[in-house]
């Protein structure tokens, strides 16, 4: 007699995964059904009703549909993984620099292979939070196509809150000239913009006192 063996997806209370079903087609009946997470017990010896098989196939479907629908809804709108770098071209970014802020304005400019970036990126959202009397932005050097990465970074060092760019400029030495036309390339290069139009720039860690001075209106 002809023998033909499939496997099946099984919801049922005796097992839940992939049941082994041997069938005998001239015959039109099943031999024996194994569970894959059980494959010494025998879980059934008859053909499961046209019912039984209809619903379960509906029970998968929607399985599969919930499944689809939670991987979109991880990728909605406002969710904290999808990048919220955007896009600065030189000449959107002299712009940036050019406006007068209502209340202090801190730019902060970072790569990613910049380690000591990362540490002054970090310092400065806690004294944002810790503050609340400037602005920070964060520009990266580095091009747009990194926007994931920089995302990520920025969520690390906690600093995924605030506004942030990077580079849609394809040279990058105009990219830097345009956010502040005295820097050599040297990072972290951090910029004060204050509500009375004073302006200072500097390399290097931005610590609490170097902070707390500028805010003050000292250089």
């Amino acid at each position: 007699m002809t023998r033909n063996v499939t496997w099946e997806l099984s919801l049922n209370h005796e097992c839940v995964g992939w049941v082994e079903r041997q069938r005998y087609p001239s015959a039109e009946v099943d031999g024996y059904r194994r569970c894959s997470t059980h494959p010494t017990s025998v879980i059934a010896t008859t053909r499961p009703s046209r019912f039984f098989r209809n619903f379960s196939s509906l029970i998968f479907t929607v399985a599969i549909a919930l499944m689809l629908a939670s991987n979109i809804a991880f990728a909605a709108p406002g969710d904290s993984r999808k990048p919220n770098i955007q896009p600065l071209t030189a000449a959107e970014a002299k712009a940036l620099i050019a406006q007068q802020p209502t209340k202090p304005r801190i730019i902060a400019a970072w790569s990613l292979d910049c380690s000591y970036c990362k540490r002054n990126v970090k310092q400065l959202a806690i004294e944002a939070k810790k503050r609340h009397s400037f602005e920070l932005v964060l520009i990266a050097v580095d091009p747009i196509e990194e926007a994931a990465t920089l995302s990520k970074l920025q969520a690390q060092l906690g600093a995924q809150s605030f506004k942030s760019y990077a580079s849609n400029e394809p040279m990058l030495e105009r990219f830097r000239y345009a956010i502040d036309s005295t820097w050599g390339g040297e990072m972290p290069r951090t910029l004060f913009i204050g509500a009375d139009g004073a302006r200072y720039a500097t390399s290097g860690l931005i610590n609490s006192e170097v902070l707390g001075k500028w805010l003050a209106g000292g250089k």
